[in-house]
């Protein structure tokens, strides 16, 4: 992580007029005793945190950072899991007195798996009797904005964030990073006297054979008066959170390029690492401030284990180095058993492999694993395992395991979440070739669960930039100093920051003409730096990662078929398709309703998106002008589940 400048300010009286609140307005109860600026507005404090705020820049981390140790934030809000209904605020799960912690089957919605996570946000008055306050039941707040996010104790250390106090010290603090940058479900929500509920999905989970995934919920809100201003006007309140989020709402909502708020369309709320505040622990001055203990032992926020839904599928993954991992803002990497069966371990996903083309012999281990709807590492079933059949093609072969003198095919029982390691190699001329892995059907054609691609023609750098493909940031353009302002894990020249802005870090290197950029790869038809061989979108100019708020995997830009905008598809597409079919409704849309590519709205189009709600058919096999077929899998970002 990187250093960042010591803070100077100590909240001096030159520099700030810092009084104690006890101003009327809006709940004065939640700010009553809070330092205030001059205008008599509450500053916004973390409960159990000094004062910090940026300074006349408005960035964190430079050298006009006010801090002031001698205010500490009270409890203002708090989330808890479950639907709580007492005036008097419980205590967290796990918490000595408090109830037990909750676990849930990761899903929830249309998906067929699992459930969704009841919460409740409450405004506290921070009266510490009860221990954890009362609910600020007034209705100086109704309506008032709320979001909750979900983050995931990675590295199961107890801890959610960086710090150099559990048992590897620094060495895992970029996959602790990971845990504060990489978000993995959130809500949003309004307040109605004092209290809001809801449910969020959570698609990340870990095997129950290893203890589940641990799961802490964060909840900030806004106080203002103003709608037009999202309510962003007033001292937004917040529970702990793994990093201080921005403080301006025009930076939150939409991502700072959102235009002004229209009440008619959904807002989206967008925390990108680069407009989030997280020191490196044991800072100079501020020392480890945002790792949030998961004991129950810190009073604003809550956890709940979370665990696979049963084993549908298998994927290859490969084990994650903590040292050379490089955090990004993708939930990407997941929890499972180590390769021994005796702890734990993380893993990333591996769609494609690249070989030198030298004509040598090479071989390359994976681990070949058991996984839910989701991709999470699951356990098969105890009685009858995970049977999967392994088919290689182009020049690739199965070196091991070895059942049989045929090294093109082997049938793999995966009898526990450890699954098993599988030894890949090739030999003969350059040439690009695959390993589809079929799922036995009792009388009928094998199901095509996924596949591995294997490039034997690039010699593992495809852009010839001096960096190998599995740690290059970018792999179809050069880019030598793998220059990524905001952190999600894309190169600039890749994620269309350099269209947006030439002058970005790197963006010299990689040329500003996207047609340059993409000659060879497909072209760029959209025009955002997004190579078509690499973009989910081609017709949509788009950055990665997309947002993607269903659980098709699909980005909600280019998800075919979804009529009623909801990320989702449900029967109700289906239905209205089949009124603008019959011309009994005009509001579909060409570009993204003709699903099978015939050029008008028809039945069938209906029929497809309908086969995709009853789980007969993945979402990804929907085509449309919007999202062309292919856009999935490999470097593209998009799941293919």
């Amino acid at each position: 992580m990187t250093q960042h400048p010591p803070l100077l300010q100590l909240a001096l009286a030159a520099a700030l007029v810092l009084s104690m609140s006890t101003r009327a307005g809006l709940a004065p109860q939640v700010f009553y005793g809070d330092p205030v600026d001059p205008d008599g507005k509450a500053f916004p404090i973390m409960p159990g945190l000094p004062l910090l705020l940026p300074g006349g820049d408005e960035q964190f981390g430079t050298s006009d950072d006010i801090y002031d140790p001698s205010f500490t934030g009270d409890v203002d809000l708090v989330v808890r899991v479950g639907t709580i209904g007492a005036a008097a605020i419980p205590p967290p799960n796990g918490a000595p007195g408090g109830p037990a912690r909750q676990t849930s089957t990761a899903g929830g919605g249309v998906t067929g798996q699992g459930e969704e996570v009841s919460f409740t946000v409450m405004v506290s008055d921070s009266s510490g009797s009860p221990a954890y306050g009362n609910v600020l039941m007034v209705g100086d707040l109704d309506y008032r904005p709320i979001t909750v996010f979900a983050f995931a104790d990675l590295d199961a250390d107890g801890v959610l964030g960086p710090t150099n106090a559990d048992p590897s010290g620094s060495a895992d603090n970029a996959i602790e990073e990971q845990e504060a940058k990489a978000f993995v479900g959130r809500q949003v929500g309004f307040l109605w006297t004092g209290r809001a509920q809801g449910s969020l999905g959570l698609q990340i989970a870990a095997p129950a054979s290893i203890g589940g995934l641990t799961v802490s919920l964060s909840a900030g809100a806004y106080t203002g008066a103003d709608p037009n201003e999202f309510y962003g006007d007033g001292t937004p309140i917040f529970t702990l959170w793994p990093y201080f989020p921005p403080l301006d709402s025009h930076k939150v909502i939409g991502g700072d390029n959102y235009g002004p708020l229209d009440p008619t369309i959904r807002s989206e709320i967008i925390f990108t690492p680069d407009m989030n505040y997280l020191p490196p622990p044991e800072h100079p001055q501020l020392g480890t401030l945002f790792a949030i203990p998961l004991d129950g032992s810190e009073p604003s926020t809550d956890q709940l284990t979370v665990v696979s839904g049963p084993a549908s599928g298998a994927r290859f993954f490969d084990e994650i180095d903590p040292e050379a991992f490089r955090a990004t803002s993708r939930a990407w990497i997941r929890p499972a058993p180590d390769s021994e069966g005796t702890g734990r371990t993380l893993v990333a996903p591996v769609d494609e492999l690249s070989f030198p083309a030298d004509g040598a012999t090479t071989l390359r281990k994976l681990r070949l694993l058991p996984v839910d709807l989701f991709g999470n590492v699951a356990d098969p079933d105890p009685n009858s395992g995970f049977t999967i059949d392994l088919v290689a093609s182009g020049g690739v072969y199965i070196a091991s395991p070895s059942s049989d003198p045929y090294p093109l095919s082997e049938r793999i029982l995966l009898s526990s979440a450890v699954g098993t390691e599988v030894l890949i190699g090739h030999i003969g001329p350059a040439a690009d070739g695959r390993i589809d892995l079929l799922r036995p059907q009792t009388g009928r054609r094998s199901h095509v669960a996924g596949s591995l691609a294997v490039n034997l023609s690039s010699g593992g750098d495809r852009d010839a930039d001096g960096i190998a493909d599995q740690n290059d940031n970018c792999t179809l353009v050069s880019n030598r100093s793998q220059a990524d302002v905001d952190g999600d894990g894309l190169g600039n020249c890749c994620d269309g920051r350099c269209a947006a802005d030439p002058n970005s870090a790197g963006c010299d290197e990689c040329g500003l003409s996207p047609e340059a950029l993409c000659d060879g790869f497909g072209g760029d038809t959209d025009g955002d730096t997004l190579c078509d061989s690499e973009d989910p979108c081609r017709f949509f100019h788009n950055s990665l990662p997309l947002t993607t708020s269903g659980f098709s995997g699909i980005p909600d830009e280019c998800l075919c078929g979804d009529v009623t905008g909801d990320h989702f598809l449900t029967g109700s597409d289906a239905q209205i398709l089949n009124h603008c079919a019959g011309f009994l409704r005009f509001d579909c849309d060409l570009s993204r309703d003709d699903v099978d590519g015939d050029g008008v709205l028809t039945g069938n189009d209906a029929a497809q998106v309908n086969r995709v709600a009853g789980f007969l058919l993945p979402a990804y096999l929907l085509t449309c002008p919007r999202r062309p077929e292919g856009t999935c899998g490999g470097a593209t970002g998009v799941s293919c589940f």
